[in-house]
């Protein structure tokens, strides 16, 4: 099992984005490795500032040099993007080959979990997908288009392997989000998807929810179905 090292940015002429940010790397980060079964060593903090020098990062990789570096050192990057007026993190070249590295490429901040629909919104449900930091992650909203609440709302999400196989070839996961509600003119988030997903995999949403007369709406929605805007309104 490798051991871990976590490069957490923060920005520090971003004051108001610090504390948010941060717990929010924390939380992914978490959740990230839960599933791999791995346990953080070691976190350094990296304070960018106009003309400072990667502090954080240059104590990061003298860590996997002291470990030994190569595959058994495993440095999981959580946000590239540029935080605030500040710039995108590159690996420097100097070190791409010192051990594996994990880029999650997740937003600075998280999305916003509900958000006003646009006026091109279409009923009675429709899927929105609005592009997060630096367009490395879509936010993917289900909007309740229609004058009532929609209640009982179950939706399945499928992702199948990349799109050039047969459909008996395809494998697919599939997970589900259920919500209790959905007020009318509100959307809400439903799934973030790097948009690396994009060229090689094809995700499916099926949507059913239920009308306050008790009639059941449902929808399937892919990439092409989906309402793009270019900002979110909270």
């Amino acid at each position: 099992m490798p051991k871990v090292v976590v490069y957490y940015r923060t920005n520090a002429a971003e004051p108001e984005l610090l504390t948010a940010s941060l717990m929010y790397q924390k939380a992914q980060v978490a959740e990230a490795l839960k599933g791999c079964g791995y346990a953080v060593v070691a976190g350094f903090i990296e304070r960018e500032a106009v003309g400072r020098e990667l502090v954080a990062w240059r104590q990061a990789m003298k860590t996997v040099e002291d470990w030994g570096g190569g595959i058994d050192c495993l440095v999981v990057i959580p946000v590239t993007a540029a935080i605030g007026a500040g710039k995108p993190f590159v690996i420097p070249p100097s070190d791409r080959w010192a051990c594996v590295f994990w880029e999650l490429e997740f937003p600075v901040v998280p999305a916003a979990e509900v958000v006003s629909p646009p006026t091109i919104a279409r009923p009675p449900l429709c899927l929105l997908r609005s592009a997060g930091g630096e367009a490395v992650r879509w936010h993917i909203y289900l909007c309740n288009a229609v004058e009532d609440d929609i209640t009982d709302v179950v939706i399945e999400i499928e992702v199948y392997d990349s799109p050039l196989l047969s459909p008996a070839e395809r494998v697919a996961s599939v997970s589900t989000k259920t919500l209790a509600e959905i007020a009318p003119a509100t959307c809400m988030l439903i799934n973030t998807e790097p948009s690396a997903v994009r060229s090689d995999a094809v995700t499916l949403y099926r949507v059913t929810a239920r009308r306050r007369d008790g009639s059941q709406i449902t929808g399937k929605f892919s990439w092409e179905d989906m309402v793009e805007v270019a900002g979110i309104v909270t």
